[in-house]
Formats: C-alpha cells, sequence, structure tokens
C-alpha cells in the first residue's frame, strides 16, 4: 500500500514472488492487506533448534537436502513445515517437522 505502483482496486489480486530458492504466492484484499500466503523454498537454511535437533536423534546421518512450506490463511494460524532428507551410508529418510 506504501508503494507509488500500488493502486486502490475493487478486487482482491494476487501477487507473485520467484527466486532460485522457490516461491511465494500471496492474495491480497481490494485495500492491499494480506488475506492468504503460500510459500515453498527449498535447500534454506535451518533453524538452530531444527539443526540441533536433527543430529541429536540422527548422529551419523547428513542432511543432503530439505525443504520448506508456509501457508497463511486470514482467520487461521500459519502453517509451517520443514521436509528434511537425510542420508546415512545409501539409506535415505525424510523427516517432516511441523513448527
Amino acid at each position: 500500500r506504501e508503494s507509488p505502483k500500488f493502486q486502490i482496486r475493487n478486487e482482491p489480486f494476487i501477487a507473485i514472488f520467484k527466486s532460485n530458492k522457490g516461491f511465494a504466492e500471496v492474495k491480497y484484499d481490494s485495500q492491499g492487506s494480506v488475506i492468504a500466503a503460500e510459500k515453498r523454498l527449498k535447500n534454506v537454511v535451518l533453524p538452530s533448534q531444527i539443526q540441533k535437533l536433527v543430529f541429536q536423534r540422527y548422529q551419523e546421518w547428513t542432511i543432503i537436502e530439505n525443504k520448506f512450506k508456509m501457508s497463511y490463511k486470514e482467520g487461521f494460524d500459519v502453517k509451517k513445515t520443514y521436509e528434511i532428507t537425510i542420508l546415512k551410508d545409501n539409506e535415505k529418510k525424510i523427516i517432516r517437522m511441523n513448527v
């Protein structure tokens, strides 16, 4: 709403943000307030608490990949999920954590 490019509209609109790590899709009401959002990223820096937890439970495993998903809808809590792929020898496991 602060941008000089923002124009008041009569209907909701969607903005999509993309990067080499993923995307975010944000739905705004006609006044520019966020009413829903979804974000999907890959290979992000994991929060230190999550790193510690994974390394404590899977001491001899290596994190090889991760995905972060976030969704929000007005009136509901934000949902955040990390999907972490770990490897030991030739065995892979996928760990999902809701935060």
